[in-house]
């Protein structure tokens, strides 16, 4: 996905936000990282399914059907009510299959984990993006990965 792309969407949503004075100055556990792990890789990334991909793609398409009407993203239109609305539509087994994935790997595990399979280059930007969008939301808040956005 373009990053400057990605940039501006996500710039144009309210974002949710955390205070980083609550985050521990040190990190410690299972989720701290260990080079050692690079071997694990197998451990720390998840392939989505077939169904799990076809739902994430009807989420990610209303998403860009009700932001524009020639079904591209329009990053001012883009709004996080459309993404709450797919992530409600999401079949019960995806959405329970990443909230499991968040509770062991993102909270109680690692910190991290790769979701692979999904098919940016044929989805494209817009799609891509709003696909993007509907797992953060779902993992978490929607924030900006750093000041710069």
């Amino acid at each position: 996905i373009n990053a400057e792309y990605m940039g501006s969407v996500l710039g144009s949503i309210a974002m949710e936000s955390r205070d980083a004075a609550d985050l521990p100055a040190v990190q410690q556990g299972e989720h701290v990282w260990d080079s050692a792990l690079n071997d694990l890789s197998s451990q720390w990334s998840a392939s989505l399914t077939a169904e799990e991909l076809a739902a994430l793609h009807t989420a990610a398409n209303a998403i860009v059907q009700a932001s524009a009407p020639d079904s591209s993203v329009d990053a001012a239109a883009l709004s996080l009510p459309a993404v709450d609305e797919a992530i409600h539509k999401l079949p019960t087994t995806v959405s329970a299959r990443l909230l499991r994935l968040r509770d062991e790997q993102l909270l109680r595990g690692r910190g991290f984990t790769v979701l692979k399979g999904i098919p940016v280059a044929e989805w494209g930007d817009a799609l891509a993006a709003a696909a993007f969008l509907v797992i953060s939301r779902l993992l978490d808040y929607l924030r900006p990965q750093n000041a710069a956005g």
